[in-house]
């Protein structure tokens, strides 16, 4: 789930999800505790800066998970480095960043990866993509 762009008439739609992918949906946080061996502990939008000279694209997403014990994580997120366009030359939208917080206090940023190993403890911090501005 992300920000949608803005258009020149309005603002952009807040934690959208396209139906069309499949790979995008809206888990609530008590089915996603119940089923996956996670906690949630954060779920919300994302800071976005409000653009002063038109409308402003819509926020993404900010969670944390906590993993309840031993488990593996794979990810794969699109839109990472190059942040999402705008329309009349404003500001870009923003990118995709997932980062795990191990218990030891690193943290690790990925943006693609395979069978990562989370131990009881740690977190994952995913923020999603604020949309373009107009």
């Amino acid at each position: 789930m992300g920000g949608w762009g803005a258009t020149d008439n309005r603002d952009g739609l807040s934690a959208m999800f396209s139906p069309n992918h499949g790979n995008t949906f809206n888990c609530p946080v008590e089915i996603c505790e119940a089923r996956y061996g996670l906690n949630v502990v954060q779920k919300g939008l994302a800071e976005r800066p409000k653009n002063p000279a038109g409308h402003t694209g819509g926020h993404g997403v900010s969670v944390t998970y906590e993993a309840r014990a031993p488990a593996s994580l794979s990810v794969g997120y699109t839109r990472a480095k190059i942040p999402v366009w705008s329309l009349n030359d404003q500001q870009s939208g923003g990118t995709n960043a997932m980062t795990i917080q191990r218990v030891s206090g690193t943290k690790e940023d990925h943006l693609f990866a395979s069978g990562l190993t989370l131990q009881s403890g740690e977190l994952v911090l995913i923020n999603t993509a604020n949309g373009g501005n107009a």
